[in-house]
């Protein structure tokens, strides 16, 4: 949780960029040609579950990029789809929309084709299971939903570009080897302060 919290800090409070690995899916759900919500990344060592909002571009298990960190505001005036019209509106549908829970595959298939409309428009015809969710956007639930709390991770590069994805931080857990390598790192500081206090 502490790293979680550490994670949105640092990712939060500018424009920065991360190193992304992308993981896979954990649930393995296919609409038929693509696999859909939720994915996994390990951001800065940090695995994390994130939702594709970009159908354009692809990425591959195990592939590694570096990604621009950017908030609500940020993505709506810098991100790849900036230039989109109502990019502001846009980049809040999918953040709200990625943070809505799913019961079923069929669920997890319908939100991540409503998430894939949101800067495609038109790519998947709106289903009754779609349209609950995009019903949601209607709601006081968007209406007081915190953006604060949702990150767009949108790749550096303009040529053979990654994916983006949205994440919200503070569920992120590390994965086992960093929770080693802190362990150790605690361990040494912890001898080092022993030994100078037998100094004293």
């Amino acid at each position: 949780m502490l790293i979680g919290a550490a994670l949105t800090l640092a990712l939060s409070a500018h424009a920065g960029t991360v190193s992304i690995t992308f993981v896979g899916t954990p649930t393995g759900v296919n609409d038929g040609a693509d696999y859909v919500l939720p994915y996994q990344l390990s951001i800065n060592g940090i695995l994390t579950d994130a939702t594709c909002y970009d159908i354009f571009d692809s990425v591959k298990v195990g592939q590694s990029w570096t990604a621009n960190s950017l908030t609500l505001s940020q993505a709506a005036a810098t991100g790849q789809f900036s230039e989109s019209a109502h990019s502001l509106t846009r980049y809040k549908e999918v953040g709200f929309l990625s943070q809505q829970a799913t019961n079923s595959a069929q669920n997890q298939i319908d939100l991540q084709h409503d998430i894939w409309n949101v800067f495609s428009a038109g790519t998947y015809t709106v289903t009754s299971g779609m349209q609950h969710y995009l019903d949601l956007l209607a709601t006081p639930a968007y209406d007081n939903f915190d953006f604060g709390k949702v990150l767009f991770l949108e790749d550096v590069s303009w040529r053979g570009r990654a994916q983006a994805f949205v994440i919200d931080p503070p569920t992120a857990s590390p994965e086992p080897g960093t929770i080693v390598l802190m362990g150790a790192g605690a361990l040494l500081i912890g001898i080092g302060r022993i030994r100078r206090q037998k100094r004293k």
